[in-house]
């Protein structure tokens, strides 16, 4: 049994574009946005931002500067998380209660020091389809990481995915057809297989995948729509 859901970190420009090919596809997802990215990539404005959210596009957390939790000190974790909670809801008038840790860094100290301020946590992790008691934790990356990412990362974390992937992997060179192989697998399943697809905007635009996303997109619409859930409905509503 499948349960599909998406979301998109960074809140880049190109959100927008992947806002418009999520809706002509009547997909639902979650931009996880900061208030700025010291990085130095270009974030949403507050006006797009409040301008973009919709039945079909929620808007979740993403800490203040874009910043690695586990790289500044823990007192500061709660500031750096809270403040970006305080701007987003401003802009929304409305509470923000999904988060995503950037880059996926996280450990318990920073769990602890902010697990009251959401609902859910997510993680960058790839190659994980079941439920995890604190956080979520992505199935696919959508950006070529290669057949053997999804096989040593399945591996990693002991997921009933390994066997399709093992399966699958000899017969498949292309990624992102392999990962529809593998969501045929899960929805064919009588076992429950919790299917999050997870990127970046800029990603897409950068590496040329917005054609590759938008025959994912369409395929899932036409095969996998009654599947398909607004994150992170699927991990909460069970």
């Amino acid at each position: 049994m499948l349960k599909l859901s998406f979301s998109w970190d960074d809140g880049a420009p190109d959100d927008l574009k992947l806002v418009r090919l999520c809706e002509k596809y009547s997909i639902p997802s979650m931009l996880f946005i900061p208030n700025e990215n010291q990085e130095g990539r270009a974030v949403l404005s507050a006006d797009t931002i409040k301008a973009v959210r919709s039945e079909l596009t929620a808007i979740g957390a993403h800490t203040q500067h874009h910043t690695y939790l586990t790289e500044i000190p823990l007192s500061d974790v709660r500031t750096e998380v809270v403040n970006n909670k305080k701007y987003l809801e401003d802009i929304l008038g409305d509470s923000v209660n999904d988060f995503s840790f950037p880059g996926g860094k996280y450990n318990q100290g920073i769990f602890e020091a902010i697990k009251d301020e959401f609902k859910t946590y997510r993680t960058a992790d790839t190659m994980c389809s079941c439920l995890n008691k604190e956080v979520i934790r992505p199935t696919f990356h959508f950006y070529p990481r290669g057949k053997k990412s999804l096989l040593l990362n399945s591996l990693r974390h002991k997921d009933a995915l390994f066997p399709a992937v093992l399966e699958k992997i000899s017969n498949c060179d292309d990624y992102f057809e392999l990962l529809r192989l593998l969501i045929d697998v899960c929805a064919e399943s009588k076992k429950e297989f919790f299917i999050h697809i997870w990127g970046h905007s800029w990603e897409l635009e950068q590496f040329g995948l917005w054609q590759e996303l938008e025959k994912m997109l369409s395929w899932i619409s036409e095969h996998y729509m009654p599947f398909v859930y607004k994150y992170p409905a699927p991990y909460i509503n069970i």
